[in-house]
Parts: structure tokens; C-alpha cells; sequence
């Protein structure tokens, strides 16, 4: 008798995995699994949710350090795509308070994600898709993804989006953001992203930006 076929998750996070390398003292720096999706969706999985992350890593240590850490946490690997002839995705972390990164991944693994090849019916059956972290200011994974999250919204799905403000999101990144907004029916975002994203010490002013482009939201 052949296996029962997995179901397919509620949650899908869809967007980076990367590796941080974060600088401990001269030339010593530590890696750790990170990204913004990918952190998000092992949380949902350990609150119990059937949940996934959407995206490519590299066929490499650093891919395989994510997909056993994502294994670890009950991920849906289905959703993940991995590619032998493309490099990771890396965050060198040199400054931690605040936090300041040089991302490297010119052509890496990230952005060659493919929404096309995920396992049949899963649209039908995801209540909660993210989207967010640095795929969004990335091309050409960015328009790939808010292309799939327009699709979902229309088709009656509940959009969550995550900024995660980087150094990348420069004013260059407000078109995404505006249109991802209009799509979001939450918002998670936090006093650092708010600065951040609208290049301003003043919160208050860039979250009701915030809920001006997305007035269905709750942040």
C-alpha cells in the first residue's frame, strides 16, 4: 500500500533564506541560518500551523544547514527548490547594535525560485501567504513574487506581508512596497522598519503612510 500523500500546508512564507555571518571580534565571523520568510514560517510550524517556506537555496553546506534547520522545525519541503549551480545567498553582519549587513548573492539560488513548480493544488489550500524580507527589493524574484501574491489576492486569499527593512529597501523599493500594500491584509512591521522604510525618524508619520496604502491592513 503506498503512503498516504502529505497534506499541504495553511501557512506559506514565501520569499528569502539566507546565511548570516556575523562578525565576533578582527577576521572571526559565525554563520547562522537566517531570512526573514524562512525564520517566519519555522515559528508558525511551533505553533503548531502546517506551514512552508517558499524559496530557492543552494545545493551547498549553507543549503544544507537551512534545509536541516527547516526539517527540524516540520517545514513543508516541498516548497523549497534547490539549485547545484547557483551560490548562496550570504548576510555579512559586520555591525550588531544597530544591525548593519552587506548582502552578497549577485545570480544566487534566491532568485531563481520558481512559483510554477510548487505541488499541485497547494493554492487551494493555503489560508496565510508571506511575503516579504529582501526577495521583495531583489529582482527578478521580486516581480515573480508580486505577481503570485495579486494572483492569491484575487482569488480571495489573505495576504501577509513583511517588510523587514534592509539597507537594500532604498527609495527605489517604494513602488513594491505601495503595491504590496495594496495587497496586504496584514501588515507585520516594527518601529525600525517604519523608520527605515520611509527614511524618517518620525513613526508616526510613516505608518499612516502605511495604512493610507493599504487601508484594509492590520499592522
Amino acid at each position: 500500500m503506498s503512503p498516504l500523500p502529505l497534506p499541504l500546508p495553511l501557512f506559506v512564507a514565501f520569499g528569502d533564506a539566507l546565511t548570516d555571518l556575523v562578525e565576533q571580534s578582527g577576521a572571526v565571523w559565525r554563520s547562522h541560518n537566517g531570512g526573514a520568510p524562512w525564520k517566519v514560517a519555522r515559528s508558525m510550524s511551533g505553533l503548531g500551523v502546517a506551514s512552508a517556506f517558499g524559496g530557492g537555496i543552494s545545493d551547498c553546506p549553507f543549503g544544507d544547514s537551512l534545509l536541516l534547520a527547516g526539517r527540524a522545525a516540520g517545514l513543508d519541503e516541498r516548497f523549497i527548490q534547490r539549485f547545484a549551480d547557483r551560490p548562496p545567498l550570504l548576510a555579512f553582519v559586520h555591525q550588531t547594535q544597530p544591525p548593519a549587513y552587506v548582502f552578497v548573492g549577485d545570480h544566487s539560488a534566491d532568485l531563481h525560485f520558481d512559483p510554477a513548480l510548487l505541488p499541485a493544488g497547494w493554492r487551494s489550500a493555503v489560508r496565510w501567504p508571506l511575503f516579504g524580507g529582501i526577495s521583495l527589493a531583489r529582482e527578478p524574484l521580486a516581480s515573480r513574487l508580486v505577481g503570485l501574491a495579486t494572483q492569491l489576492k484575487a482569488a480571495g486569499v489573505n495576504i501577509c506581508v513583511d517588510p523587514n527593512h534592509r539597507n537594500l529597501m532604498d527609495r527605489r523599493y517604494d513602488t513594491t512596497l505601495r503595491q504590496m500594500c495594496a495587497l496586504a491584509d496584514v501588515i507585520k512591521v516594527s518601529t525600525q522598519d517604519l523608520q527605515g522604510l520611509f527614511r524618517s525618524a518620525d513613526t508616526d508619520r510613516g505608518l499612516a503612510q502605511l495604512r493610507a496604502w493599504a487601508p484594509l491592513a492590520r499592522g
